[in-house]
C-alpha cells in the first residue's frame, strides 16, 4: 500500500511541478534533447552501440542453434515419464485410477 501512496504522491509532484514550469520550459528541454541527440559524438555512440547490440544477438542466436544441434539445450528439459501425472499415480487405497 506504501508503494501506491508513493507513486501517487510522485505523480502529484510531478504534475504540480510540470504545470507550473509551463509549456515554454517544456519547449526548452525538448530542444535541448533534440539538439542534444544531434550531436554527432552521441550519433556515432549511439551506431557503436546498436553494432555490438546486434553482434550480441548474433553470437547468442548462433550459441541457441549451436546448442539445438548437439542437444546440450534440450537436456535441460526432461521428458515427462510414467508416474508423473496424478492420474498414474495410485490412489489412497494403493490403486490407480
Amino acid at each position: 500500500m506504501t508503494g501506491k501512496l508513493a507513486l501517487a504522491a510522485g505523480f502529484a509532484a510531478g504534475y504540480v511541478l510540470g504545470s507550473k514550469a509551463g509549456r515554454e520550459r517544456y519547449e526548452q528541454l525538448v530542444a535541448a534533447g533534440r539538439q542534444l541527440w544531434s550531436n554527432p559524438t552521441v550519433q556515432s555512440t549511439a551506431g557503436v552501440l546498436q553494432a555490438q547490440a546486434n553482434d550480441l544477438v548474433a553470437k547468442a542466436k548462433h550459441t541457441v542453434r549451436q546448442d539445438k544441434d548437439t542437444g546440450t539445450a534440450s537436456d535441460m528439459y526432461e521428458p515427462a515419464t510414467a508416474g508423473t501425472y496424478s492420474s498414474d499415480r495410485p490412489g489412497p487405497n494403493g490403486v490407480t485410477p
